[in-house]
């Protein structure tokens, strides 16, 4: 499992809902299939865990690079401008 991977995974998700925030419950359901064999790797409840940790740790440094915006008081998150042009730099053009 790559970091970029997850990355990808949650700037597509947030781009194809653009118009509306995502709950990080809705996020994961759509994120966590890119998390490919991580139950075996560790205990089901241990891969949880940090399956969470991990889509947390990557919202915020989304965050931080400003390709989201993560409401930490709700966890709600949304795709900015430069987050839609680093999933598709042709979306702006057409």
């Amino acid at each position: 499992m790559e970091t970029s991977t997850i990355i990808q995974k949650v700037l597509q998700v947030l781009a194809s809902s653009y118009t509306k925030s995502c709950s990080l419950e809705e996020l994961a359901q759509q994120v966590y299939p890119a998390f490919k064999g991580f139950e075996y790797a560790q205990g089901l409840l241990n891969a949880e865990n940090h399956k969470q940790a991990m889509l947390l740790e990557t919202l915020m440094l989304l965050d931080q690079q400003r390709l989201v915006f993560l409401d930490p008081e709700t966890d709600q998150s949304a795709i900015t401008i430069k987050g839609m042009m680093q999933v598709n730099d042709k979306v702006l053009c057409n």
